[in-house]
């Protein structure tokens, strides 16, 4: 079981390329190639920079990584007296995986911070109705966080040192949780 979840993850695309993955799709034109100097232009200087940033050198190395892994097409456009271009395309499998991906609420606290805020703003960009259903999706997960940690909190007896610290600790928890719900409700009521 250890290793299928290993193998998962090593799978699983970073938020910063889940990212690139979306920057490519939403060129400016359907199947527009783009290349890595306007990802990063539009990185630095569009509202995503408020959410995530990407080193130049990591983004040609996750651009380099999404075409290993046929999610992106590269083409190189030579260029006399200037350096090569390469200019990158989502495949059909790359949209696929964007797709499902902006679909699905994410599932830990940690997460909201980078990887639900990323995916907000690019169902933003698609299409409002799809970023209310994916803010509903959130909500109902952030409702069960928030009953299986109140469930946990009363298990714990709360006498000895460590209860204490335990209790402390799902308090924090908690209140994470909840103030993320009353963001997105908030975020609703905009």
């Amino acid at each position: 079981m250890a290793g299928a979840r290993v193998t998962r993850s090593r799978n699983r695309l970073s938020p910063a390329e889940f990212t690139l993955l979306g920057m490519i799709s939403f060129a400016a034109a359907p199947q527009q190639p783009i290349h890595g100097y306007d990802l990063n232009r539009q990185l630095s200087e569009g509202p995503i920079r408020e959410i995530i940033r990407i080193e130049p050198s990591m983004l040609y190395h996750y651009l380099k990584k999404l075409t290993r892994r046929g999610l992106i097409s590269s083409t190189v456009d030579v260029q006399e007296g200037r350096p090569d271009r390469h200019l990158h395309t989502l495949s059909a499998s790359g949209q696929q995986l964007f797709d499902d991906w902006l679909n699905e609420p994410v599932h830990t606290t940690r997460e909201m911070r980078l990887e639900f805020l990323l995916k907000l703003w690019f169902a933003r960009q698609v299409d409002p109705d799809r970023a209310a259903s994916l803010v509903g999706a959130q909500q109902a997960v952030l409702q069960g966080l928030i009953a299986s940690l109140e469930r946990q909190y009363d298990q714990v007896s709360g006498t000895t040192g460590n209860d204490q610290f335990a209790r402390k600790v799902i308090q924090l928890r908690l209140s994470q949780n909840r103030a993320a719900a009353a963001w997105l409700d908030n975020l609703e009521q905009d």
